[in-house]
């Protein structure tokens, strides 16, 4: 699996038991909803960029967790949920009717990467990532700084 930094690991953890305890970004202040997506953000493009080499359950796991940090996302954007190290912009919530579509967009192609994956369709699952790409940087460039 590709490298993942000790940070992004322990922030993806929490992440995760935050959501597997019942618990809602609600009570995050701003800077932990930034710390997270930020975290995870970086953790999907760690794995994005490896994630061709991999095969069979890293491959599955790969992405599983990129699964996942999508489905948190639209919950970690707050409104207004800027800091100066933020890389955000107000874009976000003046347009987030889009930005959610593209979520989900991403979403599911982050669900046809994780099914290529289980099947071991190489073909389908290549192409899953590359639209993720694509479709990361897109949304990246419309709404980032």
């Amino acid at each position: 699996m590709p490298f993942v930094s000790r940070t992004t690991a322990l922030l993806g953890a929490f992440t995760l038991c935050l959501m597997l305890a019942g618990g809602t970004f609600a009570a995050m202040s701003d800077q932990q909803l930034v710390d997270t997506r930020v975290a995870a953000m970086k953790q999907n493009g760690q794995i994005l960029r490896g994630a061709k080499r991999l095969k069979g359950d890293e491959a599955v796991k790969a992405a599983n967790t990129i699964l996942k940090n999508f489905q948190s996302f639209p919950g970690l954007f707050r409104e207004g949920s800027i800091t100066p190290d933020s890389r955000a912009t107000p874009k976000i919530w003046e347009n987030w009717a889009d930005f959610t579509k593209r979520m989900k967009a991403e979403e599911a192609s982050a669900k046809a990467m994780l099914d290529a994956a289980k099947a071991g369709k190489t073909d389908a699952y290549e192409a899953a990532i590359d639209k993720l790409k694509s479709r990361c940087s897109s949304c990246h460039l419309t709404y980032g700084r």
